[in-house]
């Protein structure tokens, strides 16, 4: 018979990690809750990864929106997925029908790391609240015994061979790549200085590329680089993802794609507007981070030297 479990409310006193996890090698299904964004989805990969260690023989299922279903389909931390169209509340039709796939789950515990008012919903409306439940968006807040890995390299099973589109393009290794865009919601981010920027570093004789989304086509068209793509489509993620580790070198916003590149193990410079976000993004996985609440502040020449730095400790792989 299965020990009692011990469920941890948000607003319960804290108690010792080793008494909360007494019967966790006893579990058999876990939930994670993780909807989006593309970034929040990165960053939360180091949480999976000691989940999955934790729960080694459980069934680990996602809930999870539908751009980052493919995504957690290759994730080794994953064993199923279930897709939430996030439709709004008022389509109540949809929001009975997530919550019976998850009731049929029959889940032994859930870690929330979306942790907003849609995924407490199907907690307390869909699963009932005798699941122990533990809400924590960030690594650092979750609640198991052992540390964070130092890091986590994501590149082994995201990144795809993009040799044929560095060939199609004539780019050699090691080239810079620049990511100006980011999330059409989130145009703040944007960093206005990437053409003087690339203008530099091309005028050195260096190769500058651009992989941009569906909606930075052309304003990647107007930057002194050269813009990849795959027969006129954007580069899918675990195409970028190849693409960043023969990259000296990534500059880019505060946005998923510069994460991603800084989880696959290459230098990073991260151009944040606002302040205090070395912490939150992980300072740990970048060569540099640049904070300004106004994205204008970030001065094209510090970021240039920042580069040039890194740059001149680069080694092409062998």
């Amino acid at each position: 018979m299965r020990d009692t479990l011990i469920k941890v409310q948000e607003s319960d006193t804290p108690m010792p990690v080793a008494k909360i996890f007494a019967t966790a090698t006893r579990l058999e299904k876990v939930l994670i809750f993780k909807l989006g964004a593309f970034g929040d989805v990165i960053f939360c990969m180091v949480s999976m990864r000691r989940i999955r260690l934790y729960h080694p023989q459980a069934h680990i299922t996602v809930l999870t929106s539908q751009p980052y279903a493919t995504l957690f389909k290759r994730c080794p931390y994953v064993d199923e997925i279930v897709i939430d169209p996030r439709k709004p509340t008022w389509h109540i039709h949809r929001l009975i029908a997530v919550a019976k796939q998850l009731r049929r789950g029959g889940f032994d515990r859930i870690y929330d790391l979306q942790n907003d008012s849609r995924t407490r919903l199907y907690y307390r409306w869909a699963l009932g609240t005798s699941i122990p439940y533990y809400c924590h968006p960030t690594d650092q807040e979750l609640p198991l015994p052992e540390p964070p890995p130092a890091a986590i390299d994501l590149s082994p099973w995201m990144a795809e061979d993009v040799s044929s589109i560095l060939r199609n393009h004539h780019i050699s290794e090691g080239a810079i790549l620049l990511i100006p865009g980011s999330s059409a919601r989130h145009v703040i981010k944007r960093w206005p200085f990437f053409g003087s920027l690339a203008a530099q570093l091309t005028a050195e004789g260096r190769q500058v590329i651009t992989a941009p989304g569906p909606d930075e086509i052309e304003y990647c068209r107007a930057l002194p680089a050269t813009l990849l793509l795959d027969n006129g489509r954007p580069l899918s993620l675990f195409q970028l993802a190849g693409l960043c580790t023969h990259a000296s070198l990534v500059i880019g916003n505060d946005t998923g794609p510069t994460h991603l590149a800084a989880r696959c193990g290459v230098a990073t410079i991260a151009l944040c507007g606002m302040l205090g976000m070395a912490e939150r993004i992980g300072s740990s996985y970048y060569s540099a981070i640049f904070e300004q609440e106004n994205m204008q502040s970030i001065p094209v020449a510090e970021v240039y030297q920042a580069a040039s730095r890194i740059l001149a400790t680069y080694s092409p792989p062998a």
